[in-house]
């Protein structure tokens, strides 16, 4: 099965899980993550409630533009981030069969790529929509600890939503100066 497709599914399955124990939040985020080896997956979300909370607690400081943008936008920040890599075993073994044949840089390209795809054929059919409430949602893909992170995230942000969600993540990125 091809590298995509198996975490497309094994992702479904993760989030539907977290969505039905926290059914009484309203998510506002949605992300695939690794750190910078991507030799594992797993999801993180995040919640408005979570998100306002945070933001509200934030002071008056001229970093408070790049506060609110990481709050918003870095998985790190979310109501959730993890947790659910026990959904991934199978997307788990091909990766580790994959080391084993073609070496872990190639690997790491490939499940990078594969967890782009794997979110836009999620946002293809509508996936997330099942998931919310509003019509007003982010989807991107992380990996912490990387110097390849904040690229990724640009690419998979202008990738996986409506062209007003970009335009969104662009200009708070202007305002923090990042």
């Amino acid at each position: 099965m091809e590298l995509s497709k198996l975490l497309a599914d094994e992702a479904k399955i993760a989030f539907s899980r977290m969505a039905s124990e926290y059914s009484d939040v309203e998510l506002c985020g949605f992300a695939l993550y690794s750190d910078d080896s991507a030799q594992w997956v797993d999801i993180a979300a995040n919640t408005k409630q979570h998100l306002n909370v945070r933001i509200g607690e934030l002071k008056e400081t001229k970093y408070r533009a790049s506060e609110e943008f990481a709050q918003k936008w870095y998985t790190t920040e979310w109501s959730f981030e993890g947790g659910y890599a026990d959904c991934f075993s199978a997307f788990d073994n091909a990766i580790a069969e994959l080391v084993s044949n073609v070496g872990e840089e190639q690997v790491r390209l490939a499940v990078i790529e594969a967890m782009v795809d794997a979110l836009k054929a999620l946002r293809d059919e509508s996936f997330f929509e099942s998931l919310v409430a509003s019509s007003h949602f982010i989807v991107l893909t992380s990996l912490t600890d990387s110097e390849d992170d904040e690229d990724l995230m640009e690419r998979s942000v202008k990738l996986l939503n409506p062209n007003e969600v970009y335009s969104e993540f662009v200009r708070e990125k202007e305002n923090a100066g990042i």
